[in-house]
């Protein structure tokens, strides 16, 4: 009875001093001595998208607004018992002073764990998920400027509601001919004065129906937003196919902008 006393007391003792020494930890202010500095540039990389290499500059308020959530993690020290793999979020920050000099840091986020500049860290397993809607999987677009809304008569317009999260289409076909089209539509977002079609957040998939508007006639359509990955605040375009044939043999794009500001 005495030996199962002392075993019980030697587990309190141990739970305890283990519970002190990770409440104990320091946090640390990573970022002391950014204050001062201009943020100039935030460049990110997930692994979670099925291309991992593809890497996104952030800039103006979505920039920001993962450098408050960075700033609100809590980092404390830990020695580097293990070597980095498969993080989920990566990035690259660069700040500068008025002198023009130059601070960069390099932040590595994973489950509870974190490396800022190769130093390890402990955080709270639950942080790093708030950074999923930055990274939406998006490759470069493949549609050339030039080949938008050149069917003379024919164009879309678009509008995003933000009450009902939705967006609105509306195909206008005022030239003399007959629009052919499918039910398919791609959205793309501006970063860095280029367009990036936006994945779709599971498996969605689109009737394959040939849909007509005859002459002097118009179509209103709305899609929910969450078909695809969390979208942020910026701006947006819809492309969609038409054709002035019944066969589709020659297809047209149309497109029409929008912006999201909550």
């Amino acid at each position: 009875m005495k030996r199962r006393v002392v075993y019980v007391f030697i587990a309190i003792i141990s739970v305890t001093l283990f519970f002190l020494y990770k409440t104990s930890l320091k946090v640390t202010d990573v970022f002391e001595g950014t204050d001062e500095m201009t943020l100039n540039k935030v460049v990110g990389r997930t692994q979670i998208m099925s291309n991992p290499t593809t890497y996104f500059a952030f800039e103006d308020e979505e920039a920001n607004e993962i450098m408050d959530i960075l700033k609100k993690i809590k980092y404390r020290a830990q020695p580097d018992e293990e070597t980095a793999k498969g993080w989920k979020y990566t990035f690259y920050i660069e700040f500068k002073d008025e002198k023009g000099n130059k601070m960069v840091m390099n932040i590595q986020i994973m489950d509870d764990a974190a490396y800022v500049n190769d130093q390890r860290y402990s955080i709270k397993s639950n942080e790093s998920i708030k950074f999923l809607k930055f990274f939406s999987g998006m490759q470069k677009s493949t549609i050339e400027q030039e080949l938008l809304n050149v069917l003379e008569g024919v164009s879309l317009k678009a509008k995003y509601d933000s009450n009902n999260e939705r967006i609105l289409l509306t195909l206008q076909n005022n030239s003399s001919e007959t629009i052919y089209y499918g039910e398919r539509i791609i959205l793309e977002k501006k970063q860095e004065d280029k367009w990036y079609e936006v994945t779709f957040s599971g498996d969605v998939s689109f009737n394959d129906i040939l849909n007509y508007l005859l002459p002097l006639n118009e179509e209103e359509r709305n899609f929910p937003i969450n078909i695809w990955i969390p979208v942020t605040k910026g701006e947006y375009r819809i492309i969609k196919e038409v054709s002035n044939q019944e066969r589709m043999k020659e297809m047209y794009y149309l497109s029409a902008g929008f912006t999201i500001r909550d």
